[in-house]
């Protein structure tokens, strides 16, 4: 996600509104697992730009402007 800096996920996968100001975005890591791209084997997910393990994790977002 281009929009928040240091999130090097494929894909975000969870979206809730902590309060007024702050949403939290999350991501699991698929067990840690993939495939290799012929499908035929099981690779461990990885950072796509660290190289490091791929982990879950859960952002919070502080918004310019309070939802209404």
């Amino acid at each position: 996600m281009a929009d928040l800096p240091g999130w090097n996920h494929d894909k975000p996968e969870g979206l809730a509104v902590v309060n007024d100001s702050t949403l939290a975005v999350s991501n699991d890591d698929d067990f840690g697992l993939t495939s290799s791209a012929d499908g035929g084997r099981v690779l461990r997910k990885t950072d796509p730009v660290s190289g490091a393990p791929d982990y879950g994790e859960i952002r919070l977002v502080r918004l310019k402007r309070p939802l209404r």
